[in-house]
């Protein structure tokens, strides 16, 4: 009998060390469930970021698209610009191509103004060109001639940013796009981008002046 209860006994204590009670249970389970949220925290935490570079990308992109069709703005202006100005030495004054040549000169000129006035055009490239072309003495005197000579031309003449340009930098000199009246001084009908362009043709930004 006393070998039975032995027995017994030796039974019940290596039950009582395979068995686990409902307190242990949720202890494991709440270990568990923070291993868990921390995994979906650290995935979660990774696809954010991830995100958030791609964002970033997608906006350096963006950025270098929009400087580079403002660098083709300002490129396509600077090459109709020397265009016109060919055609004006090919032709003698007085002639009705040469008139026809200077209102398209006056035209490109003022619409540009206008683009840059907009920032239409990337402004570093615009600040040199303004400073080393329209912002000098030189330019002035031309293009003050020219305006003179245009007076009877019919159509839309009154190159208001360009007159205020010019003026500019005969009362007080060459001058900076900064400091450039025409920068900061809305026109009371300027001509839209849309409008005219400089052979007198009513066409787009993007057309062929």
């Amino acid at each position: 009998m006393l070998l039975h209860r032995d027995r017994l006994t030796v039974v019940g204590r290596n039950a009582s060390v395979g068995f686990v009670n409902d307190s242990d249970l949720s202890a494991w389970a709440t270990v568990a469930a923070a291993c868990f949220a921390v995994v979906a925290l650290f995935f979660t935490a990774r696809q954010i970021r991830h995100q958030a570079e791609q964002t970033k990308y997608q906006a350096q992109q963006t950025q270098h698209q929009v400087r580079d069709q403002l660098l083709h703005a300002g490129a396509f202006y600077i090459e109709r610009y020397w265009a016109i100005d060919d055609d004006l030495l090919f032709t003698n004054e007085g002639d009705d191509d040469h008139a026809r040549h200077e209102f398209r000169y006056l035209r490109l000129c003022e619409d540009e103004l206008e683009a840059a006035r907009h920032e239409w055009l990337d402004r570093s490239q615009w600040k040199v060109w303004h400073d080393e072309v329209f912002g000098t003495e030189e330019f002035a005197a031309l293009t003050s001639k020219r305006l003179v000579s245009c007076r009877s031309t019919p159509g839309e003449n009154d190159f208001q940013l360009l007159r205020l340009c010019t003026t500019q930098t005969r009362d007080r000199g060459a001058h900076t796009w900064e400091s450039c009246q025409a920068a900061s001084t809305r026109p009371e009908s300027s001509a839209s981008m849309s409008a005219r362009g400089s052979d007198g043709v009513n066409r787009p930004l993007s057309g062929e002046v």
